[in-house]
């Protein structure tokens, strides 16, 4: 049997993608192309791409409760479900970040409601692994100010935290002039 390939027109393209929120695998699936013809379409019809493994849904800059249970309970996740890392990009530039990821996005929406950040939702690789979340919180001031917060609770990641927080100090001292 042969399947025939076929163009989607702009409207049905936008229906799929940003009404339906198909990815586009789906797409190519339900059109007989590749991905990469999917990409091509949303370029030439100007629709916007959501990034591949997921759709960051708000961005927030860094928030600081008043309730110190927050921060217990905030060093309890990080120090069960959470990353404390340091990425370098290309022009070999530090970056903080803190990370969890969950099932539960009443968890996630509660770091960001708490504490700022932005939330990913994620595509899972398997078709039998669950869709999650990912809160993350970026940047050397707020990663920093942050972890300097939690560090009296953290119990497996507490050498991390204090690794990031000295590099942060260094960090701070090379661009910023007194």
């Amino acid at each position: 049997m042969v399947y025939r390939k076929f163009n989607l027109s702009k409207d049905e393209l936008y229906e799929l993608y940003v009404i339906k929120k198909l990815t586009q695998d789906e797409i190519a699936k339900i059109a007989n192309v590749s991905r990469r013809t999917v990409g091509l379409w949303l370029d030439r019809y100007g629709i916007k791409k959501r990034p591949r493994n997921g759709v960051i849904l708000k961005v927030n800059s860094l928030k600081l409760p008043k309730e110190e249970w927050k921060y217990i309970y905030l060093a309890g996740i990080i120090d069960g479900e959470g990353t404390i890392k340091v990425r370098q990009d290309k022009q070999h530039r530090h970056h903080l970040v803190l990370q969890v990821g969950n099932t539960c996005f009443e968890l996630i929406k509660w770091l960001q409601d708490n504490f700022g950040g932005y939330i990913y939702e994620r595509i899972p690789k398997k078709r039998t692994w669950s869709k999650y979340w990912v809160w993350e919180l970026h940047g050397v001031l707020d990663v920093s100010i942050l972890l300097s917060k939690i560090i009296p609770y953290l119990i497996v990641k507490k050498q991390k935290a204090e690794d990031l927080i000295n590099l942060a100090e260094e960090i701070k001292k090379r661009y910023i002039f007194e």
